[in-house]
């Protein structure tokens, strides 16, 4: 199974700061921030959870993002996926070189898994 979404854990966090937000429309940047996620994360969380096109932009109604926020899972029901040992840094493996080809890379960031319970791609971030 592949790791869940690190923005599903932010989740309670972006809740309490979306109910205090005095604005009924959120965009994709305020996404970004409530998450801490990438502009391309931030676009894909927009039409998942039914942004509107306005112009050239998309909208999300605060209610209706809070309410969709609401139904998903607690961070205790986010299953805890362990990093693999001698990657605890998040560097290298040790005697490994810090320089590599990329191709694993590709092949990492191209997953074509299926979906997930969560509605996005199997894809980390």
């Amino acid at each position: 199974m592949p790791a869940p979404p690190r923005w599903l854990l932010a989740v309670p966090d972006a809740v309490r700061q979306l109910e205090k937000l005095d604005r009924d429309l959120v965009t994709r940047r305020d996404l970004e921030k409530l998450f801490g996620v990438s502009r391309a994360r931030a676009a894909q969380l927009m039409r998942t959870f039914g942004a509107e096109l306005a112009g050239s932009s998309r909208i999300l109604r605060r209610a209706d993002l809070l309410r969709q926020l609401k139904k998903l899972p607690g961070p205790a029901a986010v299953p805890h996926q362990e990093q693999p040992r001698g990657r605890a840094g998040g560097g290298p493996p040790s005697g490994g070189s810090s320089r590599s080809s990329g191709a694993g890379r590709r092949s990492a960031t191209r997953s074509s898994g299926g979906r997930a319970w969560w509605g996005s791609s199997a894809r980390r971030g």
